[in-house]
């Protein structure tokens, strides 16, 4: 079972089911309950918005979905999990997809070392693939600075030294560029030239900085009773993001409430979240995102390739700007 997500889009809920199946058939441990877990996750309904898109782009550009592309996209989708389970274990998360973490059920060493076995996958998919050289490149490339990007955001925690332009190098980083490398590698063709391949790229880059700053503007417009979880979770972890940064641009004092790490009760977030409304700090970053939202659009209308499907991708970017309102 896909994500309600694709239903609309049976072509790549199809293929996408057939990327699940890769991602199994690659997992192999011998110690059958860390396999069960790994298996569970994998069959939980997440988006797979990265290895949708993948597919997605692999249609605009060719109008069919290879049996590379599909590994590629497994690949992606590896890459991705295995982040997940790293930022659990750093978050103290409970759950992911709505089922029990593994360092709830097993351990926190076992989380990491699950992670590392999925990073090692990712590459072992990669390579089942018969993608020229300049593509190895690319891949090693975007998970080397994806890494990176994990550890930026890891290093700035509690940093009240944050600003907007490093918050932006770090989302990059940590999210922008999987969704890029997700539509560049959908959209390569070794015969293509090299400028027409990274206009994927860019579009996928704003995908992702659009995502993120949609994911920001949740942890502070979601109902804690709808989402299951505390409202402005980022701060209580130490993440500053869009609409915090922006409000200390007119309260410089919320550095000192937002500081206190995890001495935060609900009453402290609650006033946090009313600041961050007189500041602007969401309708703010409800501006970013329309900009990239604007950004994308402008450049699909420059891609190479068949109507119907660009089309798909809009309809899909649409969707997920509903995810804040």
């Amino acid at each position: 079972m896909t994500n309600s997500i694709w239903q609309a889009y049976p072509v790549i809920d199809q293929h996408l089911n057939l990327v699940k199946e890769m991602m199994l058939t690659e997992i192999n441990i011998s110690q059958k309950d860390i396999q069960q877990k790994i298996e569970e996750y994998i069959h939980a309904p997440g988006k797979y918005l990265r290895a949708g898109l993948c597919l997605l782009f692999s249609l605009i550009k060719e109008g069919k979905i290879s049996e590379d592309k599909l590994y590629l996209a497994a690949a992606i989708e590896t890459f991705h999990l295995a982040t997940l389970i790293h930022d659990d274990v750093i978050d103290h998360s409970p759950l992911r997809r709505n089922i029990e973490a593994i360092q709830q059920s097993h351990s926190n060493r076992i989380a990491i070392y699950a992670g590392d076995y999925l990073l090692v996958t990712a590459a072992h998919l990669v390579a089942k693939t018969s993608f020229d050289r300049q593509s190895e490149v690319s891949f090693n490339w975007a998970g080397e600075s994806i890494l990176e990007g994990e550890l930026l955001q890891l290093t700035n925690q509690y940093n009240p030294q944050m600003t907007f332009p490093h918050y932006l190098k770090q989302i990059r980083g940590k999210t922008a560029l999987l969704f890029a490398l997700s539509t560049y590698a959908g959209y390569y063709q070794s015969r293509a030239t090299k400028r027409i391949n990274k206009r994927a790229f860019y579009v996928g880059e704003d995908i992702g900085m659009f995502f993120q700053l949609t994911d920001d503007l949740i942890d502070y417009r979601s109902d804690s009773q709808l989402s299951g979880k505390p409202r402005l979770q980022d701060i209580r972890n130490g993440i500053y993001s869009a609409p915090i940064l922006y409000s200390l641009q007119k309260y410089p004092r919320l550095l000192e409430q937002i500081s206190q790490k995890d001495s935060l009760s609900d009453q402290d977030c609650e006033m946090i979240y009313q600041q961050v409304i007189a500041a602007g700090g969401i309708e703010a970053t409800i501006k970013l995102v329309e900009r990239y939202q604007d950004r994308i659009q402008q450049k699909l209308a420059k891609l190479p390739g068949q109507t119907v499907y660009i089309q798909q991708v809009e309809e899909i970017i649409a969707g997920l700007s509903q995810r804040q309102k």
